[in-house]
């Protein structure tokens, strides 16, 4: 008989007896009855065996589940400061009693249970006053994570209003404050409130500058850049510098991000990485447009760096982070060390702080302002091109205009601008910083 052909056979029906075992061909079955019947017993006590070994196995896996699952609940309970329970029927009456009333403790556990907090970072949490300068996409993200987090206090510094453009990627905002053209700081503060209610929440409806920088970072731990644009942030690290103030800059634009910490003493500041704004109209979210991801991938960023600096990064190293969302491509580079000759953390100069650079001026009757942008001379032309998708755009060798709904924004070879249609300084220089970039 040719070898491994017993399969074939058995379903061709012209089996024979092998290795002791009956053949189960059709002859054979009528042939010997009493064969026949005895593999029909054995296949059901086997069947029957089966089925006891699956109903075992069930029960088994029911045990072990239930056994599992009372040492998750042992371990709640233990976080939750319950010394004993004597199973599911009545441990309600053995929790303690905030337990059905979420207090600090359990608002908080997951994070304390995280190896780079604990509990004594959590404290220094608590204690932490931080201030977020800008709540658009970046800083409305930056203040809901810090006050989840349960920072003790929160400043948030704004001077814009809500509009339906920027519900797309700013966190806090919702339908109704767009409609009522709510102050950012207000809205962001009213649903902080909600979110939390032992954070103390201290909502500024400003702009940040020159005048008030410092007062507004006096005192403060951490500042969180939620800003669009080069020259606050320039004045962010002049402050911070100054007073010795850890910061975290970020930026977005489009799917590409970017994320770096600055700690005075400790490593490069802004001005040692970037001694000078870039030169020429930049890319903007108006123009360019961005991804709500890019936004809530880099504010996440920043507030985890932020955090770290609160409970202690004691082997702290700048770092620059980039990454791109919709490549899914992410990078860290050293920043390097402090430059010897940084005009802010080594020479100790600080202009932006001490308000050297042009300051807007309301032009008398015309309600208008003019920007002083000398340092940035624009490409008129190429401007253009970018700028006709969002308005009407008119353009010479002399000058560029723009008409928009509520304003008319007239633009020079070196970097002047003529704002038409309101005389608040911070609304002209936040509509410059969106359309031509700052």
């Amino acid at each position: 008989m040719r070898q491994g052909g017993a399969d074939e056979e058995l379903l061709a029906g012209t089996g024979t007896e092998r290795d002791g075992l009956p053949a189960v061909g059709s002859g054979n079955c009528h042939a010997d009855g009493g064969r026949a019947f005895g593999i029909a017993d054995r296949t059901d006590d086997a069947r029957n065996n089966g089925a006891n070994l699956r109903i075992e196995a069930q029960q088994l896996f029911e045990d072990r589940a239930q056994a599992l699952d009372d040492a998750v609940f042992d371990f709640e309970a233990a976080l939750l400061g319950a010394e004993s329970h004597g199973g599911r029927g009545n441990a309600t009456s053995l929790l303690p009693s905030g337990y059905m009333t979420p207090g600090e403790g359990d608002r908080y556990s997951r994070q304390v249970l995280f190896g780079g907090i604990g509990a004594e970072g959590q404290e220094k949490i608590r204690q932490a006053r931080v201030c977020v300068v800008g709540c658009g996409a970046l800083g409305s993200f930056q203040a809901e994570a810090l006050v989840r987090a349960g920072v003790g206090s929160l400043r948030i510094v704004d001077r814009d209003y809500v509009d339906f453009t920027n519900l797309q990627r700013q966190w806090l905002y919702s339908e109704a404050d767009a409609q009522n053209e709510a102050p950012k700081a207000i809205a962001a503060a009213r649903r902080l409130r909600e979110l939390n209610s032992e954070v103390e929440i201290d909502p500024v409806v400003s702009d940040f500058t020159p005048s008030n920088a410092e007062e507004l970072t006096d005192g403060y731990d951490l500042i969180l850049d939620g800003t669009d644009n080069f020259e606050t942030r320039y004045l962010i690290n002049d402050a911070c510098v100054k007073r010795c103030i850890p910061w975290v800059y970020g930026a977005a634009i489009g799917s590409y991000g970017l994320v770096m910490p600055v700690v005075p003493g400790k490593g490069p500041c802004l001005a040692c990485v970037y001694p000078d704004p870039p030169a020429g109209a930049q890319p903007t979210c108006d123009v360019n447009g961005v991804l709500a991801s890019t936004t809530g991938a880099v504010a996440a960023l920043q507030v985890a760096a932020g955090l770290r600096l609160l409970v202690g990064w004691p082997d702290f190293v700048c770092r620059i982070h980039t990454l791109d969302v919709w490549e899914g491509t992410s990078k860290q580079v050293a920043a390097g060390t402090a430059d010897s000759e940084c005009r802010v953390c080594a020479r100790r100069q600080f202009s932006y702080l001490e308000g050297q650079q042009k300051k807007p001026v309301s032009l008398c009757g015309r309600n208008a302002v003019q920007l002083h942008e000398n340092a940035r001379p624009l490409n008129l032309p190429e401007l253009a091109e970018r700028l006709r998708a969002v308005g009407e755009v008119r353009v010479n060798e002399f000058a560029l205009r723009m008409t928009l709904p509520k304003y008319q924004l007239t633009l020079f070879p070196d970097g002047r601008a003529i704002v038409k249609g309101t005389t608040d300084v911070g609304v002209a220089r936040g509509l410059y910083a969106r359309l031509v970039g700052a």
